[in-house]
């Protein structure tokens, strides 16, 4: 399924410069007569960002929709947004403006009713709601957002924002914020937390100027089963994989701590080109970004967690700009993955070959969506934006909807499953044949196909 703009209904006052599908996250159980609703961010013109809700019926074609405008010109306003949950009657949407005064970047906090109309909003950032941190010009604090559980107890969620320019460790090598937020969605006094790094501890890190750690975002729950007062986060950064002259790209799984007093790194995972056993095809190229644009999704039971990850292959064939699809253990570590690009996509009459620029700059898990085709199976399923798609000299942008296929309902669908008939959570391999063991008829050798 693909979800257009100035398509299906969704019409308005769209610019030929317009980059849609910029951000992108699902906003479940606002609205009591759409099937599904739509955060969707775009930039324009002078990187001015606005923000869609789009509400969509149960084929995926637009029903309605509103639109939401930021601070002015370079705001970059919608670059990233997340769904903070209901307060009361209101819905609260956190939104990033990372162009923010001269780039230091803001959060905007946005109230809507359940039609989506805006009812208030307020900011966070450098001497607003509460934040307490020192921003500096070119920071893009805001570039990414992720929603963590509650961590210390209060009944709030908490916010982790991306600035992936910082300098505190080397010219753009990139830092996450921590706030630990409020009945009001204002950072509460003495919580807000800053991570350079990738632990133990905050600052001990082997991230590197323009590393840009924390350009993309996603919360992963309680992936290794510690308790409720800890939480993994996995994030973004390039500069990585076995060679320090290319951006191939990597995503760090965080796993963080909440003592009562202070929030803090103990350990990491990492998935990476060459870590592991992680070799995608066709990444010849130098620039693969790999985690530019994440989601996450955890398996039930803190056995592990599947991840969307944007990687640029445009210099490989086959391949172009394409989404990860990754299975990872309850060490954030790698363990099984495949890859959605032009190619596969085209077998399916989806995608026109123009049409390659930016897919998966935005990637995102959704609600069991189903269709008037397609059975709903309690399977997340999920969606990639394009974020540009150069058509006639214009911009526009598309979101691709994929139902994913668990046939065994261990959280892992069949194209990252060891075992894809035999329910396996844990995805334990001995002989590291891509064969899981509960199904391997030898689990001590190496031996595929079986």
């Amino acid at each position: 399924q693909i979800i257009q703009r100035s398509a299906d209904g969704f019409t308005g006052s769209f610019g030929s410069d317009e980059h849609f599908y910029q951000s992108l996250a699902e906003i479940e159980g606002l609205s009591p007569v759409a099937a599904n609703v739509l955060a969707i961010g775009s930039t324009r013109g002078s990187n001015i960002g606005r923000l869609y809700l789009v509400f969509l019926n149960q084929d995926s074609r637009v029903t309605g929709w509103q639109r939401y405008e930021g601070s002015g010109t370079d705001d970059r306003f919608g670059r990233s947004v997340k769904d903070l949950g209901q307060r009361g009657l209101l819905r609260a949407l956190a939104i990033g403006e990372p162009g923010n005064d001269t780039r230091e970047g803001s959060v905007t906090i946005l109230y809507v009713d359940e039609n989506g109309v805006e009812q208030s909003r307020h900011v966070l950032g450098e001497g607003m709601g509460g934040f307490a941190g020192d921003l500096d010009p070119s920071d893009r604090f805001g570039e990414s957002l992720a929603v963590l559980p509650d961590l210390d107890g209060d009944s709030n969620p908490e916010l982790a924002v991306g600035a992936y320019l910082d300098d505190d460790l080397g010219i753009d090598a990139g830092a996450v914020w921590v706030l630990f937020l409020d009945a009001n969605d204002q950072v509460k006094p003495g919580r807000t937390f800053k991570l350079t790094g990738v632990g133990p501890g905050h600052e001990a890190t082997p991230l590197e100027t323009q590393d840009h750690f924390g350009m993309a975002l996603t919360a992963l729950g309680d992936l290794d089963g510690a308790g409720p007062s800890d939480v993994a986060l996995a994030v973004g950064a390039d500069g990585d994989g076995g060679d320090a002259l290319c951006d191939y790209g990597a995503i760090w799984t965080l796993f963080l701590h909440w003592d009562g007093a202070a929030l803090s790194v103990l350990t990491h995972g990492k998935v990476a080109r060459d870590v592991d056993g992680f070799a995608p095809v066709g990444t010849a190229g130098c620039n693969m970004q790999l985690g530019a644009s994440l989601a996450g999704h955890p398996v039930d039971g803190s056995a592990g967690a599947t991840l969307l990850a944007y990687g640029d292959m445009s210099s490989a064939s086959p391949g172009g700009n394409s989404v990860f699809v990754v299975g990872v253990g309850p060490d954030g570590r790698y363990r099984s993955a495949y890859v959605i690009n032009k190619d596969n996509l085209a077998e399916t009459g989806a995608y026109v070959a123009t049409q390659e620029a930016g897919f998966g700059r935005t990637v995102a898990f959704l609600e069991d969506w189903g269709g008037t085709n397609v059975t709903k199976d309690e399977i997340p399923d999920m969606i990639a934006g394009t974020g540009t798609v150069v058509n006639g000299g214009n911009y526009f942008g598309e979101g691709y909807v994929f139902h994913r296929i668990d046939s065994d309902g261990d959280g892992y669908d069949d194209g990252i499953d060891k075992c894809p008939f035999v329910h396996d959570p844990f995805q334990e391999d001995v002989d590291g044949d891509g064969v899981g063991d509960l199904c391997d008829n030898c689990v001590d050798v190496a031996n595929t196909p079986q």
